[in-house]
């Protein structure tokens, strides 16, 4: 509950502004926005008040400064709930325009956006005074309201975006030592995205754009976050919020105390229900799912919550990975193929092909290709692996060393085409599949694929299926759908 200070209330303007700015917000409706109960602004009121819905658990800003930065797959969770709330305010045409962690409360249910005492009506005419007024928290303005310039929807984007700075690193956006230089690198400067994880990057970067017309919309944020969570949260996806449970268990129960023994008043008498109206008990929630150890805080989208899809990909890529090298290793002591040739008095000629670590250094062995091949197909399977594991499992934070790692999976792709070529060729001729005439003949030249050379080319397969399940990993975790 607000109540208006007595300076406030008694001046003619601020209360019309104020009685206006409460009729917009009670057309904001939505789970994630704490709702406005009652409020009386008329004129005999002594004083103004205005009454929102509790919740009962920590503001944002007070879950970062007790327990630090979060991992980013909650910093995400988070991301789509405030995105579905604002999607709720800007519906009905309201702006809130002092979006930060402190106006976000947290409960077993998800984020709540509150105070909406200076939020305004975009179909309002702007007053002189207002336009010339500054509202807001200076280190989470937009760029258009540190310059007093008037505000849309996408100024609150912006903030969202410096929300989501500070709950990912646990330090401000565009921080400094006075309001004034707050305000000149909100304008003209872009913050260190270093210490921001992948998952998030591109999403705050659009956010925190200087043109209001180039940030999302909270669609274009919720959809990306589903995209990037594989799916929209569960119900119990909000308690892996862990550094919030205790906080909310905490006033879950005051709560429930307090309207069992009666509700205290400011000078610390009980305020007994009056008999004439039984008042409606206030539901309790249901039981706290039971605590699960989160991964560290810089796993990011690997760490698992519950009502989300499982973290099967990097756990499947890790394994298909893993399979790739077991049948590299299993291919390396077997023979690979059999070449059969008829002689000149047509005496058939047999003969199998093994990799042999002695093939490296012995100088007359690469006269032939044939004679070769299976020294390329061990040690270059063995380099496409690394290839492999470069793009999948390496995230430099530098931009010349994601080229390289770009490189890599090209490098791959190349290896993968002479593997495709050549391969195809001896699968073929294994099956009888060419024609008489491509290989001289009946029976004069065959090779057969013998049990190593069918775990070489399926490790090179499952290589090549670990690279592309790595690509639509980084899609996902780069928002490359806003490419």
């Amino acid at each position: 509950m607000k109540v208006i200070r007595d300076g406030f209330g008694q001046d003619a303007e601020f209360r019309h502004r104020f009685a206006r700015e409460v009729a917009a917000a009670q057309r904001v409706q939505g789970v994630y926005v704490a709702p406005l109960l009652d409020a009386d602004v008329s004129p005999g009121t002594e004083h103004p008040w205005l009454a929102t819905a509790y919740v009962a658990g920590p503001s944002l800003r007070e879950v970062v400064v007790t327990h630090g930065a979060l991992p980013a797959s909650q910093v995400l969770l988070l991301a789509w709930g405030l995105a579905n709330a604002l999607t709720d305010i800007h519906r009905v045409e309201v702006v809130h325009r002092d979006l930060k962690p402190g106006n976000i409360m947290f409960d077993e249910t998800g984020p709540k956006v509150i105070d909406f005492g200076i939020v305004k009506s975009l179909a309002e005419t702007v007053t002189h005074r207002s336009q010339s007024t500054r509202i807001g928290t200076p280190l989470y303005m937009s760029p258009e309201q540190a310059e007093g310039r008037p505000v849309g929807a996408s100024s609150d984007m912006f903030a969202l975006g410096s929300i989501l700075y500070y709950l990912v690193t646990a330090r401000e956006a565009f921080g400094a030592d006075s309001e004034m230089a707050v305000a000149r690198r909100i304008v003209a400067h872009e913050p260190d995205m270093s210490a921001v994880p992948p998952p998030l990057r591109n999403l705050i970067a659009r956010c925190l754009r200087k043109e209001p017309n180039q940030r999302p919309t909270p669609d274009e944020v919720r959809e990306w976050c589903e995209m990037a969570l594989r799916g929209a949260p569960g119900p119990g996806a909000w308690m892996r919020l862990t550094a919030a449970r205790a906080s909310i268990r905490q006033r879950t129960d005051a709560l429930h105390a307090a309207r069992a023994t009666g509700i205290p008043s400011a000078v610390g008498s009980i305020v007994e229900p009056e008999p004439r109206s039984e008042p409606r008990p206030l539901p309790r929630p249901e039981p706290i799912p039971a605590y699960v150890p989160p991964a560290p805080a810089d796993e990011g989208l690997k760490t698992p919550a519950v009502g989300l899809a499982p973290r099967r990909s990097t756990a499947a890529l890790g394994m298909e990975v893993w399979l790739a090298i077991g049948a590299l290793i299993a291919a390396i002591p077997v023979p690979l193929w059999r070449e059969s040739r008829l002689g000149p008095g047509g005496q058939p000629h047999k003969w199998t092909t093994s990799f042999e670590i002695r093939h490296l250094w012995e100088q007359n062995h690469f006269d032939d290709l044939k004679e070769h091949l299976p020294t390329i197909g061990v040690i270059g399977t063995a380099a496409a692996l690394g290839l492999v594991a470069v793009y999948a499992f390496w995230s430099p934070e530098s931009e010349v060393l994601r080229g390289c790692r770009v490189a890599a999976a090209l490098v791959f792709w190349m290896w993968a085409f002479m593997v495709i070529f050549f391969g195809g060729y001896l699968v073929a001729m294994t099956l009888d599949l060419l024609p008489e005439d491509y290989v001289g003949p009946p029976n004069s030249y065959r090779f057969v694929l013998l049990p190593g050379g069918w775990l070489l080319l399926l490790s090179n397969i499952l290589a090549a299926n670990s690279i592309r399940r790595a690509f639509q990993k980084r899609r996902a975790e780069d928002g490359a759908v806003w490419r």
